[in-house]
C-alpha cells in the first residue's frame, strides 16, 4: 500500500530510485513488496495499488496494520470511535467522503449483517461484494477484485489481459492480489467522489497507471454520453481532465484521450486561440471552445480499437510540464507511444496555471443521467485501474509499474522541475483527519467565484409545496442572461429536470415531501459568459424552503458528477 500524500519541500535529489519489482501479476504481501512499497522515489505525490487488505477483506473493525506496520483502518463498514457507518474504512480515512449515490444514507442498512446502520443523512462509501456482506451493492461504486471475481457481477465478462511486449503476460489482476474496479450500475451515474491531495498545487506533475475496460463496455455503451475519468484540482476549484477522459457522444477512436483543460476566470476562446497560434502541436488534435480547450489523441499514433481493445490492459502516462509558462508542456503516452504532444503553449490562461492540487476520484456516467434523454446502461460494466502513481516530475516508465518491454521515452528529470522549490500550501487542505459526515448544509453559504468572463451570477431558491408537487424556483441574475437550468430532487447525483429557457427565473415540479424533508439542487450555466452558479433548498413537509447562493461545488459545472460536462 504504502500511499504517499505529501509535497517535499527540497529537491535537490530528484533521480527517480526504484527497487526491483517482482514479476507481473505475482502476488504481493501488502506494507512489503506490493508495488507502492517497492518505491523509493523522492518526488511523488500519490502512490496507490488497491493492496491494503481492508479494501477487500471483512478484518474485523478497529484499525489493522498490514506486513509493513503500516495503519490501513478498518473494512469498509467499520465506524470506527463515531456513530457514522464506514467512517473509519480505508477510503475514508486516506480519501475522505465520497458522493451521497455511492454511501449509505440514513437508516442504512435496517438489519446490518456486520457494523451499525448509518445515523448521519449520508455516511461514508463501500464496496460491491459477491455476498453483499456490507450490504451495499444497491449503490456501491466500487469494486475491490481479486483473481477469479471479474465475473462476480456479470457472467460473460471475462480476466483482461496484461499484455507485453512479446504477447500476453498473464490474465486478471494487473499486479499484486487485487485491482480498483469502478462500477457503473445499471441506470446508476456512480460519480464516487473524494480526492487524493498533493499536499500542495504542483505545476509539473507526472502520472502513470494501469487502465482497462472489460468485455462488455462497447455492448453496455457507457460511452454513448460523456463519462467522467479521474480529475485533477486547481487551487480556485476547477477540476480539469486532462489526462484520461471520455467526453463524446459516443464511442471513438481516440477514446479514452479526449481531454479538456478550464479557462481561468475572465479568460475565454480569444486567449486559447491566440495561445495555439503560438504553440507546437505535434501529435494530438487541439481545439478552443467557449468554457475549455480540449485536446485528444492523434489519429496517426493512436486508435483505440488496434491499440486498446476492451479487455485489455494498458499503460497510461501523462507529463503536463510548466503550467502557467509561457512553455507550457503537455505529453500523454500509450503503451511507450506518444499520442499527444505539445509545448510552447502559453498556459497563463489556463485554469491550470497555479498547478494541481490532488486527484479527484471520478467515474460519473452521463449516460445513467435520465434528465438527459438517454436510454440507460442496462448491465453493470467498469473501469479497472491500477498501481497510480503520480510524481512532480516526469512519470515513471510503463515497466516499473508492472508492464513488461514497453518503450520508455519519457524525458530525464528536469534538474529545475518547478520554478518555486518550495511549492504552496494546498489552499484547501483537509482539516479534519477523521472525516465526519455533514449532516446540514452550511447554514451561511457564500457565492462561488466567477467561472466565467461575464459577471458572477446569484442565484436564489424558492420552495412551494402544494398537495403533491413541491414547486421548486430559480431565480438568478448576472452574467450575460443565456441561462440553463438543472435541477436535482432526489439526492441522487443526477439531474431530473433541464429547463433551457434563457430567462432569469425558471421552476421545476418535485415530488412533496411526505413526512421527511429533502433537499432540492439547482444549478445554473449562463453560456453567454461561461459563469455558473449552484445552490440547494430543504423541501419540508411544513411547505417551506429555500436558500441564499450556495457554497462553491465541486466542479465548476456542478457537484461532482453532474451530468452538464463542457458544453459546446
Amino acid at each position: 500500500m504504502n500511499v504517499r500524500l505529501h509535497a517535499l519541500l527540497a529537491w535537490a535529489v530528484l533521480g527517480l530510485l526504484y527497487l526491483p519489482s517482482a514479476a507481473a501479476g505475482a502476488d504481493c504481501t501488502d506494507g512489503v513488496d506490493c508495488y507502492c512499497d517497492r518505491q523509493n522515489t523522492s518526488n511523488t505525490l500519490v502512490c496507490e495499488d488497491f493492496e491494503a487488505p481492508t479494501l477487500h477483506g471483512d478484518t474485523g473493525p478497529g484499525d489493522h496494520t498490514n506486513a509493513g506496520g503500516e495503519n490501513v483502518h478498518g473494512p469498509w463498514y467499520d465506524e470506527g470511535s463515531t456513530d457514522y457507518r464506514g467512517a473509519n474504512n480505508y477510503w475514508t480515512e486516506t480519501y475522505g467522503s465520497v458522493t451521497n449515490g455511492c454511501a449509505w444514507r440514513s437508516g442504512q442498512p435496517s438489519n446490518p449483517e456486520v457494523g451499525i446502520s448509518c445515523s448521519a443523512g449520508t455516511c461514508f462509501a463501500a464496496e460491491w461484494r459477491a455476498d453483499d456482506k456490507w450490504d451495499a451493492n444497491s449503490f456501491a461504486c466500487v469494486d475491490v477484485i481479486q483473481d477469479g471475481e471479474f465475473d462476480d457481477e456479470v457472467s460473460s465478462i471475462a480476466d483482461p489481459i496484461v499484455p507485453s511486449a512479446s504477447g500476453e503476460s498473464h490474465r486478471g489482476v494487473f499486479d499484486g492480489k487485487q485491482v480498483l474496479g469502478r462500477r457503473i450500475a445499471p441506470g446508476k451515474t456512480n460519480a464516487m467522489g473524494s480526492r487524493a491531495r498533493f499536499g500542495g498545487a504542483y505545476k509539473t506533475v507526472g502520472m502513470t497507471m494501469a487502465l482497462a475496460y472489460p468485455t462488455n463496455s462497447e455492448q453496455v455503451n457507457v460511452w454513448g454520453s460523456p463519462w467522467k475519468h479521474n480529475e485533477w484540482a486547481t487551487p480556485t476549484g476547477f477540476d480539469d481532465g486532462p489526462i484520461v477522459f471520455h467526453n463524446g457522444g459516443s464511442l471513438a477512436e481516440d477514446d479514452p484521450f479526449q481531454q479538456f483543460m478550464w479557462y481561468a476566470s475572465g479568460r475565454g476562446e480569444g486567449d486559447c486561440e491566440s495561445a495555439l497560434a503560438g504553440a507546437n502541436v505535434r501529435l494530438g488534435n487541439v481545439s478552443c471552445h467557449s468554457v475549455a480547450m480540449y485536446y485528444r489523441a492523434d489519429p496517426s499514433a493512436y486508435r483505440r480499437s488496434e491499440d486498446f481493445p476492451f479487455g485489455t490492459w494498458g499503460c497510461v502516462q501523462g507529463y503536463l510540464k510548466d503550467l502557467g509558462s509561457s512553455d507550457t508542456e503537455i505529453k500523454i503516452w500509450f503503451n511507450g507511444k506518444l499520442i499527444v504532444d505539445i509545448d510552447e503553449l502559453d498556459g497563463s490562461f489556463l485554469a491550470s496555471k497555479d498547478g494541481y492540487t490532488n486527484l479527484y476520484w471520478n467515474s460519473y456516467a452521463n449516460k445513467n443521467a435520465a434528465s438527459l434523454g438517454d436510454s440507460p446502461t442496462t448491465e453493470t460494466t467498469y473501469r479497472y485501474e491500477d498501481n497510480i502513481h503520480v510524481t512532480n516530475g516526469p512519470p515513471v516508465s510503463c515497466d516499473q509499474i508492472g508492464f513488461s518491454g514497453f518503450p520508455d521515452n519519457i524525458p530525464a528529470p528536469d534538474p529545475n522541475p518547478d520554478p518555486d522549490p518550495d511549492p504552496q500550501p494546498d489552499p484547501d487542505p483537509d482539516p479534519d483527519p477523521d472525516p465526519q459526515p455533514d449532516p446540514d448544509p452550511d447554514p451561511d453559504p457564500q457565492p462561488i467565484p466567477n467561472p466565467g468572463s461575464g459577471g458572477a451570477l446569484n442565484l436564489g431558491i424558492g420552495v412551494a409545496v402544494n398537495g403533491s408537487d413541491a414547486t421548486i424556483t430559480a431565480n438568478v441574475s448576472g452574467g450575460v442572461g443565456a441561462y440553463k437550468y438543472h435541477f436535482d430532487c432526489d439526492e441522487d447525483g443526477g439531474w431530473d429536470q433541464i429547463i433551457d429557457s434563457g430567462s432569469p427565473s425558471a421552476s421545476a415540479s418535485c415530488p412533496a415531501p411526505g413526512s421527511t424533508a429533502y433537499d432540492v439542487t439547482v444549478f445554473v450555466w449562463d453560456r453567454g459568459s461561461g459563469a455558473t452558479e449552484q445552490g440547494s433548498a430543504t423541501v419540508s413537509p411544513s411547505g417551506g424552503g429555500g436558500s441564499p447562493p450556495a457554497s462553491p461545488p465541486e466542479d465548476p459545472l456542478g457537484q461532482p458528477g453532474k451530468p452538464v460536462l463542457i458544453p459546446n
